[in-house]
């Protein structure tokens, strides 16, 4: 921070996870100055001196460990791990303490609604987008990478075991940066930008089943 004559009044040095180590000074202008104190801290959380912990709108957060120190209010809608901040530092924010997102746009952020879609129409729009199948020989499960880690998989047959949500029975895609089901990876609503959870009702994108759908799943249409 600078006063009005481009004079360091305030600076700081910040440890991956917002840990910051501050110096203060004076103003060289005004005489009487008093020590120039800055609360604002990592990605705009403000600092509370007493505890050390950063307010972060909805909870508060540990620089210390990288975490919030309570549940997230918004459930599982906001992740798996109820208690962490983000992925990493660098590319992710999470501005009111509910829901982190990129801060730097992945493709997947940026792919349209997939839902209601066909099997090929997505293949199209993967392909357009430089999506590259990596397992060719799976003739059910079909994962499309991205070179910025940003995933899509198809699930032509729905999942082998009887799921809660009805589309997770039948043709479903999965939106997510990382390898959908693994510990670390977002998972993405069909809008690309709502985090969930892994299980949940949102992040199985219900698509047309293909033809061949009764046949390979054993289960009806719909079901």
């Amino acid at each position: 921070m600078t006063d009005h004559t481009g004079a360091v009044i305030w600076k700081a040095e910040y440890k991956a996870w917002g840990e910051c180590k501050a110096e203060k000074a004076k103003s060289n202008f005004f005489k009487d100055s008093e020590i120039i104190s800055n609360n604002i801290r990592f990605q705009g959380q403000y600092f509370d001196q007493e505890t050390g912990l950063h307010y972060n709108r909805y909870r508060y957060y540990s620089p210390y460990v990288g975490r919030f120190i309570s549940k997230d209010p918004i459930g599982l809608l906001g992740g798996d791990n109820v208690y962490a901040y983000a992925p990493n530092p660098v590319e992710w924010l999470d501005p009111l303490g509910l829901s982190s997102n990129t801060r730097t746009s992945k493709n997947v952020n940026n792919l349209p609604p997939l839902k209601g879609k066909s099997i090929p129409a997505i293949q199209k729009i993967l392909k357009d987008n430089n999506y590259i199948r990596t397992n060719p020989t799976n003739p059910k499960n079909q994962r499309w990478k991205h070179q910025d880690d940003s995933e899509v998989q198809i699930h032509a047959y729905g999942n082998n075991n009887t799921s809660p949500h009805k589309s997770g029975n039948n043709a479903h895609v999965h939106k997510s940066i990382g390898k959908h089901g693994e510990p670390n990876t977002i998972e993405l609503a069909d809008d690309g930008v709502t985090q969930v959870s892994t299980r949940s009702k949102e992040a199985h994108i219900g698509i047309k089943n293909p033809k061949d759908f009764c046949q390979i799943s054993g289960r009806n249409h719909g079901d």
